[in-house]
């Protein structure tokens, strides 16, 4: 199921109404995707590779939507990734007090709010592997595929119909039947989830 598919289904929901322009759908889907974001089920673990470090900065943000940062690597020469080691902020604010900072390989990271410390501040360019968890962001284009299209898409199919229905066409009994179906179907993703987690856990192969 593509995203188009989900909103040509929920333009249908509601009647086909040509007023239920895509942009206005887009909207509403974006804001039911944000709503439920924290659900245990709307996370996925994953690799990101987005990060190239800057000689001289030891300060980076993290990469959007990542909730948790479980591990860290940078690229040495063409194929050998060597490990980062978490550690406290504030122990590496003091580790780094000299100024101008030691330029060398990091060896260690901190996690704090939105962005992420390097130690020792990076002397050239790195390419970075995080392992984190992150929230999956709501599809955008016609042809986009996700959690959100897919295992996801009746509840944003259903929750979605809820609020156009009571908010955009003025009509509250048929917003009430498209919460009930959007609840049950919430229901549903978290028993799953918590089956899920409570009988495997895959952890990726790393170096």
């Amino acid at each position: 199921m593509q995203y188009n598919d989900l909103r040509a289904n929920i333009q249908s929901d509601l009647g086909g109404r040509t007023d239920l322009v895509p942009s206005l759908i887009d909207s509403e889907v974006a804001q039911r995707v944000n709503f439920y974001q924290t659900e245990n089920f709307a996370s996925q673990s994953t690799l990101d590779y987005s990060i190239v470090t800057t000689k001289g900065a030891s300060i980076y943000p993290l990469p959007p939507y990542t909730i948790e940062v479980t591990g860290m690597w940078y690229l040495l020469g063409i194929s050998t990734w060597i490990k980062l080691w978490p550690e406290n902020f504030e122990t590496l604010v003091e580790l780094d007090d000299i100024q101008p900072s030691t330029q060398a390989p990091p060896n260690l990271y901190s996690v704090y709010g939105t962005s992420f410390k390097l130690f020792m501040t990076p002397d050239t360019q790195y390419p970075l592997r995080l392992a984190c968890t992150k929230m999956i962001p709501p599809p955008v284009n016609d042809g986009d595929v996700n959690f959100w299209t897919q295992a996801g898409y009746s509840l944003i199919r259903w929750a979605t119909d809820a609020t156009l229905a009571r908010g955009y066409l003025g009509i509250p009994s048929m917003g009430d039947e498209y919460d009930a179906l959007a609840s049950r179907e919430l229901k549903r993703l978290n028993e799953f989830s918590e089956i899920i987690q409570s009988t495997c856990y895959i952890q990726p192969h790393m170096q």
